[in-house]
């Protein structure tokens, strides 16, 4: 029985023979565009112009690899006197030609080597064990080296170059070096400097503000003998306990920073400016209930005395609350006129 592709398997076949088609004229292309390039090259090695000539033929190689073009390649950066660069273009080229069983371009290859190592320049960067810290990078001319090329001789072209290295939370280090042809070069790379981290000045602190006066509170002074100071005396005993009342509040909230204090600084040594605010916040706290504590209850004890002291006449007496400039160890208060 003879089996018909299904409509989906038609249209796969479709795209597939479409796909190679495709992939052949870019082919086609790209080797086009090669030939014209290396033609390109030649012309322009043939004329003397070495600098134009070797961005052509690499392009060339790039797009239709060959043993020519690369060994055309190698020859004209041996003329502009990138000595490595041609070398190891050769080596390249050496292997291919050995694999295609091309004798006459292996010859060529080994006669340009052969005629190069002579003059090759090396360059060996050393890493000192006091100098390989977490995540270090050596670079020559912008590219890493890995540590399996520390310490060995690297063949470079002549001209100048730049070894760096640098380290996660390390100051970089950079080093310019003129290399000559047929020199060997020996460069050792430091310890890196620990970089400073300088921590964010600390915020401003509040500038103090004057303290608002009061209003005067009238004290009656009709009725009974005294009744005027008794009254004074139970308005005061009543700011006396709301200060107190206060004064807990607080107090109750600085223990409550106090404990977040020793959870994010450990031995007294906070590890960064947040946990530093955060202290600050729990003294403050702190000082502001001392303050209203202390404050409440002698207010408490001047309303029992007012009461306890009330005289048998009437008596005017003018009730006046202002609040304290803030001590130095125990915060704020209050003070009491009448």
């Amino acid at each position: 029985m003879i089996r018909f592709p299904t409509a989906s398997e038609r249209w796969g076949l479709v795209a597939l023979a479409t796909s190679l088609l495709a992939s052949n004229a870019f082919a086609q292309t790209d080797k086009a565009a090669a030939e014209a390039l290396f033609a390109e090259g030649r012309k322009l090695m043939g004329e003397g112009r070495y600098e134009e000539a070797c961005p052509k033929l690499a392009e060339s190689q790039r797009l239709d690899p060959g043993d020519g073009t690369l060994l055309n390649l190698a020859v004209c950066h041996e003329k502009l006197g990138r000595t490595a660069t041609a070398w190891s273009e050769f080596k390249e080229a050496l292997a291919s030609t050995k694999a295609s069983g091309r004798d006459d371009r292996t010859a060529f290859a080994e006669e340009h080597i052969a005629a190069l190592e002579p003059r090759l320049a090396h360059v060996t960067i050393v890493v000192p064990d006091t100098a390989r810290v977490e995540g270090l990078r050596v670079m020559l001319d912008e590219q890493p080296l890995g540590a399996a090329s520390w310490g060995v001789a690297l063949p470079v072209d002549p001209g100048a170059h730049q070894i760096a290295a640098d380290a996660p939370n390390h100051q970089a280090w950079h080093q310019a070096l003129a290399v000559v042809e047929a020199g060997n070069h020996q460069i050792s790379v430091p310890s890196l400097t620990p970089a400073v981290v300088v921590p964010p000045p600390p915020p401003p602190a509040p500038l103090p503000q004057p303290p608002v006066p009061a209003p005067i509170l009238p004290v009656p002074t009709s009725g009974d003998a005294g009744s005027g100071q008794l009254v004074a005396g139970y308005v005061v005993g009543g700011v006396g306990v709301a200060a107190m009342v206060a004064g807990a509040v607080f107090g109750g909230l600085a223990i409550g920073k106090e404990n977040e204090v020793e959870d994010v600084c450990p031995d007294e040594a906070c590890p960064d400016q947040a946990a530093v605010d955060l202290s600050r916040e729990a003294v403050t706290f702190a000082r502001v209930s001392t303050g209203l504590l202390f404050g409440g209850l002698a207010v408490v004890g001047v309303g029992l005395t007012l009461v306890l002291t009330a005289p048998d006449e009437p008596a005017a007496a003018v009730l006046s609350l202002a609040p304290a400039a803030p001590a130095a160890d125990l915060g704020g208060g209050i003070t009491l006129r009448w």
